[in-house]
């Protein structure tokens, strides 16, 4: 079978067959004949009829090549009666008057025969040599599409159909144990037509590495001995692509329960890493208004009040942000996008910051920018991460930068006017190239940069929306974060793939 999943045409040994064939090859002998006669016929005169005869063994030759051992046989009778009626004489009769005619005719005859019978003994060689090369070619046409890496169903339903258009089936039946696949039950895939009505043909195993796998249940026509081998032989192929592909799909599953033991030690390490600093806090506060009692000043109390307030915020959101990342990356959420303009994001981050940090935010935010269709939350929680990130490694003194613009003007290898760049530029150490793409993994936590989780949280909330978080130099030093997010009722919707530098 062809990648377009046709069956190669057989092509027969010789033209026709049967009564046709035989009826062609006699014909070509006999306009042989006829030629060779028409041609010796001005000679008879000087050439004996044994050489005549020696020569007139060649349309035999050809009758049975051209047409099997029955148009040899009758063009022997053809040839012996051209031979005595044209090159022997009395011209113009049957009758055979010297005895070395007939001793001519007798070693004639054996000749003619034994040569008969050699070319058929070829032709048949010839013939089963052509049925084996066309039964490997089909085989390994049935074969090379057992090699593409399909799911099991799609593998068993291209096994069944496989079956039914290369021998000819009503109905085939793939049945393969739930051990194989790794269900909670047996599969069973059908091709062909049920209602056709046919009498069970063969069941024929599939048995791999010593173990069977299942079976297949061929409903159809008789199938002869070397088509029989054929499909036994298919049949172990497909028996080791279904066992190729149960492995590949154990190893799937295992590889995702790996990633998901990672990801659980990961969110563990790093949660109770960003956990502890404000549970610290608040411990601390508590403990200093509890031991202080009224000793306290008013405004000390009211500040260390404040503190808690804003630490228990803070764990709220980390405890919130860690549960929404956990649902996206299962599937078992998805954002709630609704229109929502850039400056309202923008304005309910800086309400969102820490009081500390607040004063230490520049927004740059142009009035005309385009509506984007995000999630509030998850947007806004992503962008509190990443400028909390930057105030952090921010020096005391200086700024962090929050800008946004279209993206078909930032640069033209980024996708089109769908999208809106939001970047985070602050004047800290930066990040080095090596450490861009870990900063934001949710496996590792990146002590040099300490981030924590949170702009691996900040990039899982981005890319739920289809969009893209990175990181570069910024000019005159520090690092810069740009987020990108969806324009809202863009025609066409590309993808939002970043260059490694975008400038500003």
């Amino acid at each position: 079978m062809d990648q377009g999943g046709r069956r190669p045409r057989r092509r027969p040994a010789w033209p026709g067959g049967g009564w046709p064939r035989t009826g062609a090859g006699l014909a070509a002998a006999c306009a042989l004949l006829a030629a060779l006669s028409v041609a010796l016929l001005p000679l008879r005169a000087g050439i004996s009829a044994s050489t005549v005869a020696l020569i007139l063994v060649v349309p035999v030759v050809v009758g049975v090549v051209a047409g099997g051992v029955l148009a040899g046989m009758g063009t022997v009778v053809v040839v012996f009666l051209a031979w005595l009626w044209l090159f022997v004489p009395p011209y113009s009769s049957l009758w055979i008057g010297d005895r070395k005619n007939w001793l001519t005719l007798v070693v004639d005859m054996v000749v003619t025969l034994i040569i008969a019978r050699l070319v058929a003994v070829l032709d048949a060689a010839r013939e089963r040599a052509a049925s084996r090369e066309q039964d490997t070619r089909a085989l390994v046409d049935l074969s090379w599409g057992l090699v593409a890496d399909r799911p099991m169903p799609d593998l068993l339903a291209a096994i069944a159909a496989s079956v039914v258009e290369t021998f000819a089936m009503q109905q085939v039946s793939v049945t393969v144990a739930d051990t194989a696949v790794s269900g909670a039950a047996d599969a069973v895939v059908t091709a062909g037509d049920p209602t056709s009505p046919a009498t069970l043909t063969c069941r024929v195993p599939l048995a791999a590495s010593g173990h069977r796998l299942g079976e297949l249940v061929c409903v159809g026509p008789p199938l002869a001995p070397h088509r029989r081998q054929l499909l036994d032989t298919y049949a172990n192929h497909a028996a080791a692509a279904i066992e190729r592909e149960a492995l590949r799909e154990r190893g799937r599953q295992v590889a995702e329960l790996e990633q998901t033991d990672r990801l659980n030690k990961a969110l563990l390490g790093a949660a109770s890493h960003d956990l502890r600093t404000p549970l610290a806090t608040i411990k601390s506060a508590s403990s200093t208004l509890r031991d202080a009692g009224d000793g306290l000043a008013p405004a000390a109390s009211a500040e260390l009040v404040a503190l808690i307030d804003d630490q228990a915020d803070r764990l709220a959101r980390m405890v919130t942000n860690v549960l929404d990342m956990g649902r996206l990356q299962a599937g078992a959420a998805r954002p709630a996008v609704r229109v929502e303009q850039v400056g309202d994001l923008l304005g309910d981050l800086r309400e969102a910051l820490a009081p500390h940090a607040r004063p230490r935010v520049v927004m740059a935010v142009p009035a005309d920018l385009p509506a984007v269709a995000v999630d509030p939350t998850l947007v806004g929680q992503a962008l509190v991460n990443v400028v909390d990130n930057a105030v952090r490694h921010a020096p005391p003194g200086t700024v962090v930068t929050v800008a946004a613009t279209v993206a078909a003007t930032v640069a033209a290898t980024v996708a089109g006017p769908d999208w809106v760049v939001v970047t985070v530029t602050d004047r800290g150490p930066g990040v080095p190239s090596a450490q861009r793409e870990a900063v934001f993994d949710r496996f590792a936590r990146g002590s040099a940069s300490g981030t924590g989780l949170g702009l691996a949280i900040a990039a899982a909330f981005v890319e739920a929306h289809g969009g893209r978080i990175w990181v570069d130099d910024a000019p005159g030093g520090g690092a810069r974060f740009h987020l990108t997010l969806p324009v809202a009722a863009a025609p066409a919707r590309r993808d939002a793939r970043a260059p490694a530098t975008v400038g500003v």
